[in-house]
């Protein structure tokens, strides 16, 4: 069996990619973000890395954090995507730990045109338009796409 598909899901992948061209935008270090919204170096490490999704984080702190990226000066345009990116997250953790008798979680909820772009980035690796200038090249990820495509062609074959 595939050890990629055992390995530990990090839910909040996109929603800390998009963090992490958040705090490029300021420009800013992770320790510098760390010190900034007065937080330990391993928390901002775990939110980029998807470790901490930041989707767990509760809701006051995790507005106040927002406006407080938004006064150190990070991209308007990057922190408008943090809804859709937490979105995203939800429906690829929920493909990936769906078994049969679960329904598909592309039609549990209302999706949005950003999240529609969110996920095309998680599966085609191409950023949406508003963050492309802000994000490198990804230096892995396409045996993640190819688990997480399989799962959403394996689970919509079995629906028709």
């Amino acid at each position: 069996m595939n050890a990629e598909l055992h390995r530990p899901s990090r839910a909040g992948l996109i929603s800390g990619f998009v963090l992490r061209a958040a705090r490029t935008s300021i420009p800013a270090t992770q320790q510098e973000l760390a010190e900034l919204l007065a937080v330990d170096l391993a928390t901002v490490q775990g939110w980029e890395s998807g470790r901490r999704p930041l989707a767990n984080m509760k809701a006051g702190v995790l507005l106040a954090m927002r406006r407080r990226l938004a006064v150190l000066g990070a991209s308007p345009a990057v922190l408008a995507l943090l809804d859709a990116a937490m979105d995203a997250d939800r429906i690829i953790a929920a493909v990936l730990a769906s078994g049969d008798d679960v329904g598909h979680p592309l039609g549990e909820w209302f999706q949005t045109r950003q999240t529609a772009h969110m996920l095309a980035w998680a599966l085609a690796g191409t950023p949406p338009a508003s963050v492309a200038d802000l994000v490198a090249a990804p230096r892995r990820g396409q045996a993640r796409r190819d688990i997480l495509n399989h799962h959403l062609t394996r689970d919509g074959g079995r629906r028709r």
